[in-house]
C-alpha cells in the first residue's frame, strides 16, 4: 500500500543552491475541502530537506541503471553536494582518470572501491581505485529526482545547467507536493518516504500516475480506462486494482517526479498526521 500526507506549499531548490525562501503553493478546492486546509505547515522545500547543500552543489544526470538497487535509475537527476565529507557506503559522484561516475563508495583499510548496484546486470565493473589513478570525489549524492512520464524525463534531461526550481515548475501555483508512505508504486520508482511533485493543471491521460480522491480517501495510482470504466492500478502486482464506481471521485493532479532521499544524514521535516494516500 502506498500512502502519503499532503502538505501545502512548494518544493524549492536551486542548482546553486537553496538560498531562496520558498513561497506557498495555492491549494485549489475540487468540490470538497483541500487536504492541505487541515494541516497548515511551513512549505516543504529542498532547502529544508537538503540543509547541507551549499552554493557549490550541482546536478548529475544518471545515464545508466548501475545504482538501481539504491533507487537510482537511468534518466534520474542527482543532487550532489561537495560540502559533506565522503564516507564509507555513501553514494558519490567521482572523477577517475578521464571519466565521471556515480557509484557507491566502499573503503576497507587503505583500499577504495567504486561499486555499482544493479541486480539485473551484475557484470558492471567494480572499480578498484589505484594509487596511480587520477581520482577525485566531486560530491556526495543527497537525493535523486526521478521522472515519471516522458514530459518529465525530457525536462530533467535538459536540466543539468538549469535552476532546479524552474526545471520542476515549483514556482507555479498548480504544483503541489506530497510525501509517500508505502511501496505499492515502487516498481515505477516511487519509494517509501519519497516526495512527489504533482501538477494539478495537467490533464490525466491513460496510464499516468495520478493523485486521486475516492470516497474521502486519497490514492497515488495509475489512471486506466477499460470498457467505459475507470480503474486505479498499483505497479505492485500484489495490490488489487480499484474500480471507480462512486461519484465521489476526483483527480487532484498528475505526478511528474519523485524526489528520493539518498543520504542517511538527511532528516525530512516531520509531517503532521493527515489524510493518507493509499
Amino acid at each position: 500500500m502506498c500512502a502519503a500526507s499532503f502538505r501545502p506549499g512548494g518544493l524549492h531548490t536551486q542548482e546553486k543552491l537553496m538560498d531562496t525562501p520558498s513561497s506557498p503553493m495555492m491549494i485549489v478546492s475540487a468540490g470538497f475541502p483541500s487536504p492541505g486546509d487541515e494541516y497548515k505547515e511551513p512549505p516543504l522545500d529542498l532547502h529544508r530537506l537538503l540543509g547541507f547543500a551549499g552554493e557549490d552543489s550541482f546536478c548529475h544526470l544518471m545515464g545508466t541503471n548501475q545504482l538501481s538497487a539504491a533507487g537510482i535509475t537511468q534518466h534520474d537527476l542527482l543532487v550532489v553536494t561537495p560540502t559533506l565529507d565522503a564516507r564509507h557506503n555513501d553514494i558519490v559522484v567521482a572523477q577517475i582518470n578521464n571519466g565521471v561516475v556515480a557509484r557507491r563508495l566502499i573503503r576497507f583499510r587503505d583500499v577504495t572501491f567504486l561499486v555499482p548496484e544493479d541486480p539485473a546486470n551484475p557484470n558492471w565493473p567494480r572499480i578498484n581505485v589505484m594509487p596511480t589513478d587520477h581520482f577525485r570525489i566531486l560530491g556526495v549524492v543527497l537525493c535523486s529526482i526521478h521522472p515519471l512520464n516522458e514530459f518529465a524525463r525530457n525536462q530533467l534531461g535538459n536540466g543539468q545547467k538549469q535552476d532546479v526550481n524552474d526545471l520542476l515548475g515549483l514556482n507555479r501555483p498548480e504544483i503541489f507536493c506530497v510525501r509517500v508512505r508505502g511501496s505499492s508504486m515502487q516498481p515505477a520508482g516511487i519509494h517509501d518516504a519519497d516526495v512527489l511533485v504533482v501538477d494539478r493543471g495537467r490533464e490525466a491521460r491513460e496510464n499516468d500516475i495520478i493523485i486521486a480522491s475516492l470516497d474521502g480517501a486519497f490514492f497515488v495510482k495509475r489512471f486506466v480506462k477499460s470498457l467505459g470504466a475507470i480503474f486505479l492500478l498499483s505497479d505492485n502486482p500484489l495490490s488489487a486494482p480499484i474500480a471507480v464506481s462512486s461519484q465521489r471521485f476526483s483527480i487532484w493532479g498528475v505526478v511528474m517526479q519523485s524526489v528520493h532521499l539518498i543520504h542517511q544524514a538527511l532528516h525530512p521535516h516531520p509531517i503532521k498526521q493527515g489524510r493518507t494516500l493509499r
